[in-house]
């Protein structure tokens, strides 16, 4: 039996807590537009329900197998630096996801509204329409 789980750990804490942070920089270099922009929506709803769930989970790891992780390295300066800076990572990203999940469930805007798709000779047109008013009638019902 492997005596030291504590390489396993760290990439999962390194994937949980840092892989939507590269996922964050690739998508918007590559910027792939999947379908509809409609169905994009949905799409980025989902996602932020994963990276919240997956900083949730680095968190939680980085709590519990602390000592594990810490003992990888052999500088205890950079262990503890490393690992402090990571747990205020978490906290950030745990918090920003958070906030964006509930803002988006609060004043998201009506999607058949905003996303509207026409087909004319088999061709797809997508229409994207913002109403300034609609917005600052949601913002003024929630103060």
């Amino acid at each position: 039996m492997i005596k030291n789980n504590g390489y396993f750990y760290l990439g999962l804490i390194a994937l949980c807590l840092y892989g939507p942070l590269l996922l964050s920089f690739l998508s918007s270099f590559i910027n792939l537009q999947f379908i509809s922009p409609r169905y994009m929506r949905d799409v980025s709803q989902v996602k932020n329900i994963i990276v919240f769930a997956s900083a949730i989970l680095g968190f939680t790891l980085l709590l519990m197998k602390y000592q594990e992780v810490s003992a990888l390295f052999k500088n205890r300066i950079i262990a503890n630096i490393t690992l402090i800076l990571s747990f205020l990572y978490a906290c950030l990203m745990i918090t920003g996801a958070g906030l964006v999940m509930f803002l988006d469930a609060t004043f998201g805007s009506h999607k058949d509204y905003i996303y509207q798709e026409h087909t004319l000779n088999d061709r797809t047109f997508y229409v994207y329409t913002a109403d300034p008013v609609l917005l600052a009638k949601r913002i003024i019902m929630c103060i």
